[in-house]
């Protein structure tokens, strides 16, 4: 059997998470270009700020765990990222229970 490599998700961004400027700083001296993304997992804001600066614009910059409406626009105000994440946007919503019967 032959295995073809397929081209289709050859556009596809990738991310990378990272917990701490220590696999920041793994990630960054591996100067890969593999990825287009790095997350910044539960980083307070000085983490943050001196990731951006040890990116140097390399790659995106997202910023996820421990955002919310009382902290957001902390992380606004610094510069150098492209993307924030508010996990408690969909953690404090009510689910919805939908079901579709159909009678035959």
């Amino acid at each position: 059997m032959k295995i073809e490599k397929s081209d289709k998700f050859k556009d596809l961004k990738k991310e990378i998470e990272v917990k701490d400027l220590k696999e920041l700083e793994i990630v960054l001296k591996s100067d890969t270009k593999k990825i287009n993304r790095i997350m910044l997992d539960n980083f307070s804001l000085k983490d943050v700020a001196a990731a951006v600066k040890m990116n140097g614009g390399r790659y995106e910059i997202e910023v996820s765990g421990g955002i919310n409406e009382s902290n957001i626009r902390d992380y606004r105000k610094l510069t150098g990222i492209n993307y924030i994440s508010m996990g408690s946007l969909t953690h404090s919503s009510k689910s919805l229970d939908i079901s579709f019967n159909f009678i035959t």
